[in-house]
């Protein structure tokens, strides 16, 4: 009787073995599926596009550029403020806050941009692989080169570079939930500095308006946060733009800098 029961329950247990490695199996296959409708799905990333105005040249055209890209574009209107500047910089975190709420990379870019050479959307997430918290999809440099870093990856057979300063504009990034929400702290660490257009005479003042730029604040946030490059290889007419995105400004001013200039030295 105990050798029965013995092979008995030996029985149930194969019995139990086959029916749990059959779920096995029915599992694999549905997580294989839907492993394959995931990869099938069209890549969806935000782009939003800061412009006063929805409806002008300048907006129209960046829409189109990013639209054939592959980007799904929100318009963002502008924080109001006296003073441009510091309405660039509270739009421009405003958006990063709403970036460090998703789940996925999203893209910011000023309505002047233009672009150097076609690239697909899919290109453009490859670089989320190896960036961290933010990439540059364009950017004005200044100085040598010594600002640049090589990484050990390539992306369709091209080396990715990334920057730790030195460089400015605003014009075209990306941020991932993280690098949003890092870099809305970052630009809060110290309050805004009140800008007289009339300080900016004074080499003391200048330095001090400096941190009311947006994209100076990206500028030393990369110092300890290197920003991967979109097509660093790529370089627009513009003197000193490189990437895949420049702003054209042949075609559009900047909104920015008529009221209040730059400091000496600082590219627009």
């Amino acid at each position: 009787g105990s050798k029965r029961r013995t092979a008995d329950l030996r029985s149930t247990d194969d019995k139990s073995s086959k029916l749990l490695s059959t779920d096995d199996e029915g599992s694999t296959r549905q997580t294989a599926y839907f492993r394959r409708r995931l990869d099938d799905a069209p890549t969806r990333r935000t782009a939003y596009l800061l412009s006063t105005d929805f409806r002008s040249p300048r907006t129209r055209s960046s829409t189109r550029v990013l639209e054939d890209v592959g980007f799904e574009v929100a318009l963002a209107r502008p924080v109001p403020h006296k003073n441009r500047v510091l309405s660039n910089k509270l739009s421009m975190t405003k958006i990063y806050e709403k970036i460090a709420g998703r789940q996925t990379w999203s893209y910011v870019f000023e309505n002047d941009i233009a672009i150097v050479q076609n690239i697909t959307l899919d290109e453009i997430v490859e670089y989320e692989r190896v960036a961290r918290e933010v990439m540059y999809l364009g950017l004005c440099r200044y100085g040598n080169d010594d600002f640049l870093e090589t990484t050990n990856a390539s992306i369709r057979g091209r080396p990715v570079y990334a920057t730790r300063g030195n460089t400015r504009c605003l014009h075209a990034i990306g941020l991932s939930p993280r690098g949003a929400k890092q870099l809305v702290d970052f630009s809060k660490r110290d309050p805004p500095p009140r800008i007289d257009a009339g300080l900016l005479r004074d080499g003391v003042a200048r330095r001090v308006v400096r941190g009311c730029y947006m994209d100076v604040v990206l500028e030393e946030y990369t110092r300890t946060h290197p920003a991967v490059v979109v097509r660093y290889d790529l370089q627009s007419h513009v003197r000193g733009h490189r990437g895949v995105f420049f702003q054209d400004r042949g075609r559009f001013a900047s909104q920015i800098l008529p009221e209040t200039r730059r400091p000496a030295g600082d590219p627009g």
